[in-house]
């Protein structure tokens, strides 16, 4: 199995953000990559649930980090 490039979205997810870019992501380019999604804010909800049902094992829910830790990742 090729390694899998690691991207994470960590923050805000609110009305000035991009719903549809970060679902076509999840949708689309999962295969290649691995996301850490760590949201909060208006969109939250709205995208974790997606995430639940897409039941991908390539994306990884944190429910919180700290900016100290960031950069383990």
């Amino acid at each position: 199995m090729a390694a899998k490039i690691v991207l994470e979205y960590i923050g805000n997810i609110g009305r000035a953000h991009s719903v549809t870019f970060l679902k076509y992501f999840e949708m689309k380019f999962c295969k290649d990559f691995r996301l850490i999604l760590s949201v909060y804010d208006y969109y939250a909800n709205y995208i974790l649930q997606h995430v639940e049902a897409t039941n991908s094992k390539d994306i990884i829910i944190v429910p919180f980090l700290e900016k100290r830790h960031l950069r383990f990742i």
